[in-house]
Formats: structure tokens, C-alpha cells, sequence
């Protein structure tokens, strides 16, 4: 063995060399989701060039990420000239059709300001289309200490250069991309290529070549097991002053502010709410009965489901943290039992409920931790920000 350290060991190939966070940072969705996230590749590259690429029996595309630059683009522009190259490269091996942006377009906090710069000035050559799906950087919005400030909501850059309803031009080279939205799927050539999803700050995830990210039942349990442990120690954790002290405003004009208490009092009532979701789907109801909402528009319904949550803090605004704590457990449990009722396949198959028909069966289940993540995360803000 040698006296001293001499290199770093080198990984194998294919080796993992970052392991997603345990429990990553939830991230909730700054806009309205919308119902469709399907993108035919023919409203982007044309009728005649997919049925090439169907004639081929293959599809060449370039897939980048990281690219957002801190300390000067040279590293970017030499890998996007060599991009360009292949454009004009002889050999067996068509064109690429696109470029698939992997995410983190623009470092560190995805600001509008910086994609002239970081984006459109390095890819000013580049010939095709660019695909992009943000990256934790394109939606965070904590600034560390030295970087340049962001006042702009999550995700607002990239959606002002990359979820356009239609082309237009935004840049002296380049019309903003049409693009589906932050979830989607890129459709219609051999079967699925991409599902894309981003929720989590610390990492971004992809699915390649029809593997959709399935929730499966054994990832259900791991992920409400995770979160109830990371809550609990949480709330555990928190000062009787911090629990106390207001951190976020309530959704009610002219409520109270919502203490970390009230938060965690919330949980067991959302989790209840989402159980009446999933056994309505398990009676393959389609809507809300009316007196829950049903007949409302999104913004009624919105309002009435803030005027709900405020009545229910406020019944227990003055409940001991160990009723809370009890109540959260209880409710975990009926969620659990309300689990084993469904099939795999039920969890596998989109919720009845219209207005959640986006998501799966399971995806609703797995809803409750990323709901308790949110809202540990905007308890940490308020604090922070002393509301």
C-alpha cells in the first residue's frame, strides 16, 4: 500500500456516479398543469421528414445537458461547433433530426435574462430544432450567496423560451421551440421515445425509448414509508417557538397565516381528501359529486378548497402535537389499507376522476409524500424569510 494518496480512482463503465437524493426537494407546480402533454414529432420536424425517419427504421438526434455556462461559453461553443459538424459529415449514419436538451439550460437559477447568452449565442450555427426538459437549476429559485438575484417565478425562463403555443421569433437566430410542456411525451414515430418528468429539485430524470416511469406499488410503500419518516423527524425536530410562529400566508383573503403547526394539521386532512379521489377511481367515477366541487369551475373549486383547509386548521388550531401526530398516522394507515384494495393494474391505469386524469391510480397514492415535501419546503421558506 502506498505511504500517500497518488490519483483518484477511476469508475467502471456505466458505474453510477451521483446518487439521486434519499428525499429530494419538491418543487410544486408553479402553473396549471394541462391535460395534454403529448407532442407529435410532425408539428415540429414536418410530415415528410418523420416519414423518412419511419422509412429509415431509425431516428439520430444529439442529447446534451449541463450546458448553462458560469465561467464563459468556450467549453459549449466547442461542443456545439462539433455538433454542427455532424451535420455535414458523410457516412452511413443520417442528419440528426434534433437536439434533446437534457436540462440545465441556464446556471444556477434558470433566469430569462441569461439564455441570450448561455443558449441562443452557443447554438447560434446549429441547424436543427431544440428539444429541452428543465433541469433542477431551470426551475430553482434559492440563490446562494455570489449569484446573480432571481426574481422570477420557477420555471419562468424556460417557459418563455420553450413552451411557446406556437413559433415565434425571440431571437435574432432561433423562434422560440413549441413545446408541450415541462411533462411530456415526445409521440409519434416507432413507438414512445421519451417520457419526461420534473418535480424535484437536486436532479432531473428522463426515460428513454418507451420505458415509461411507471409507479409501482413496491415504490408506492417505499416512498409514503420515506416520507412519513422524514416528517415526522421534521415536526419532531422544530422548536415549540417555530411551530408557532406564522410562515406562510392562507389561501382565505384576510385568514390568519398558516404556522408550521397548521401545516402538519393540513397533512392528515390532504391525505384524507386524496383517499376520497382514489376510492371514487376504484368505483370508476368520473367527477366530483357536487356538493365536493363537481360542478364548479377550476377557480371555484380552488376557492372552495382554500376556504376548506383554512376551516380545517382553524378547528385544530389549538390540538397538542401528539393529537396531530396521531391523526397523521391515522390517516397514513387508511391509505395503506386503502392501497391494498387496488390491483396492480388499477395502479397502473389513469385515476376516473377527470380533473386528475393526468395522473395514475398510483401516482395519486405517491401524491401524499410529495405533498408533504411541499410543504416542509415552503415552511422552510417562511421561516427563513421570518413572514
Amino acid at each position: 500500500m502506498p505511504l500517500f494518496r497518488t490519483h483518484k480512482q477511476r469508475l467502471a463503465f456505466q458505474q453510477v456516479t451521483h446518487v439521486p437524493k434519499a428525499s429530494p426537494r419538491f418543487i410544486p407546480i408553479p402553473f396549471p398543469q394541462p391535460v395534454n402533454c403529448t407532442l407529435p414529432l410532425t408539428a415540429i420536424l414536418g410530415s415528410d421528414e418523420v416519414k423518412a425517419i419511419q422509412d429509415a427504421g431509425k431516428i439520430v438526434f444529439h442529447a446534451v445537458g449541463d450546458t448553462g455556462g458560469t465561467n464563459g461559453t468556450d467549453t459549449e461553443e466547442a461542443v456545439a461547433t462539433a455538433m454542427e459538424a455532424q451535420f455535414t459529415t458523410t457516412g452511413t449514419n443520417p442528419a440528426p433530426s434534433f437536439f434533446y436538451h437534457l436540462g440545465d439550460v441556464i446556471y444556477y437559477n434558470g433566469q430569462s435574462a441569461l439564455y441570450e447568452a448561455q443558449f441562443y449565442e452557443p447554438y447560434k450555427f446549429y441547424p436543427a430544432v431544440i428539444f429541452a426538459i428543465p433541469g433542477n437549476h431551470d426551475g430553482d429559485t434559492l440563490v446562494q450567496s455570489g449569484d446573480l438575484p432571481d426574481t422570477e417565478p420557477s420555471l419562468y425562463g424556460f417557459r418563455q423560451n420553450f413552451c411557446a403555443a406556437q413559433r415565434t421569433p425571440i431571437s435574432t437566430y432561433r423562434d422560440f421551440s413549441i413545446f408541450a410542456h415541462k411533462a411530456w411525451l415526445l409521440w409519434g414515430i416507432f413507438a414512445t421515445p421519451f417520457e419526461i418528468r420534473y418535480n424535484f429539485g437536486g436532479y432531473h430524470t428522463t426515460n428513454f425509448l418507451g420505458r415509461k416511469m411507471m409507479t409501482t406499488r413496491s415504490e408506492i410503500l417505499n416512498t409514503l414509508a420515506a416520507s412519513q419518516e422524514q416528517v415526522t423527524a421534521y415536526f419532531r425536530g422544530l422548536s415549540p417557538e417555530d411551530l408557532e410562529r406564522p410562515c406562510t400566508a392562507s389561501g382565505v383573503p384576510g385568514a390568519a397565516p398558516w404556522r408550521a403547526k397548521d401545516h402538519f394539521a393540513h397533512l392528515a386532512q390532504n391525505e384524507r381528501n386524496i383517499q376520497i379521489l382514489l376510492r371514487l377511481t376504484l368505483k370508476g367515477e368520473t367527477s366530483l359529486p357536487g356538493g365536493m366541487g363537481g360542478a364548479m369551475s377550476r377557480e371555484e373549486r380552488l376557492a372552495a378548497s382554500n376556504r376548506r383547509n383554512q376551516d380545517y386548521v382553524d378547528a385544530h388550531h389549538d390540538d397538542s402535537m401528539e393529537t396531530l401526530f396521531a391523526d397523521v398516522a391515522a390517516a397514513r394507515q387508511e391509505t395503506l389499507d386503502l392501497l391494498a384494495q387496488f390491483t396492480d393494474e388499477q395502479l397502473a391505469a389513469p385515476a376516473s376522476i377527470s380533473f386528475v386524469g393526468d395522473r395514475t391510480a398510483g401516482d395519486l397514492f405517491a401524491a401524499n409524500a410529495q405533498h408533504a415535501a411541499a410543504h416542509i419546503h415552503w415552511i422552510e421558506e417562511g421561516l427563513r424569510q421570518e413572514l
